[in-house]
């Protein structure tokens, strides 16, 4: 079946994946202990979806910000 298509092929597109940020804050001692209890370090979350996904939102939220001089509401 050379023609079936997968469409969670790459990582990003993956329907399953974690894509809104619910862990506690980078940087805070609940986020080191989390990096910690799932045996990852901060270079490892930088790859996930949900760490682009985040950087992403805080890219738009500041050129909100810039533009229209307040966050987009949620």
């Amino acid at each position: 079946m050379d023609d079936l298509i997968n469409l969670d092929e790459k990582l990003e597109n993956a329907d399953w994946l974690k894509s809104t940020w619910d862990l506690p804050p980078i940087g805070s001692d609940e986020f080191k202990e989390y990096l910690k209890q799932t045996n990852q370090t901060m270079e490892d979350m930088k790859h996930l979806p949900v760490y682009k996904n985040l950087q992403r939102k805080n890219a738009r939220d500041a050129w909100m910000l810039k533009v229209f001089g307040k966050k987009k509401k949620k």
